[in-house]
């Protein structure tokens, strides 16, 4: 079985790799152990976030800054989803 760090680690390599389906797999599997895991739920909500699916992204990098509220690539990548997701808000409101 591999470590955190090394599981942490093949995560990041498939997700620089564009390979995000394996590398959510992997985020996921980290948190099933470690359920408070920052660096995990960072990762797997940024992958939500580059799918696209920003709903998704918001809860894991939420719980991310409150576990690890120093981390400034963290509250980064939350202001790039919510400035996403005011956007998709905004254009519903332009369309009623």
């Amino acid at each position: 079985m591999a470590t955190l760090v090394e599981a942490l680690q093949t995560g990041i390599q498939h997700h620089q790799a564009g390979q995000l389906d394996e590398a959510a797999a992997i985020y996921r599997q980290v948190l099933a152990t470690f359920p408070d895991q920052p660096d995990a739920l960072h990762l797997l909500g940024v992958v939500s976030l580059q799918q696209g699916r920003y709903e998704e992204a918001l809860a894991p990098i939420s719980k991310a800054i409150e576990l690890k509220p120093d981390a400034a690539d963290f509250h980064g990548n939350l202001g790039a989803v919510l400035a996403r997701t005011i956007r998709i808000e905004l254009a519903r409101i332009d369309t009623r």
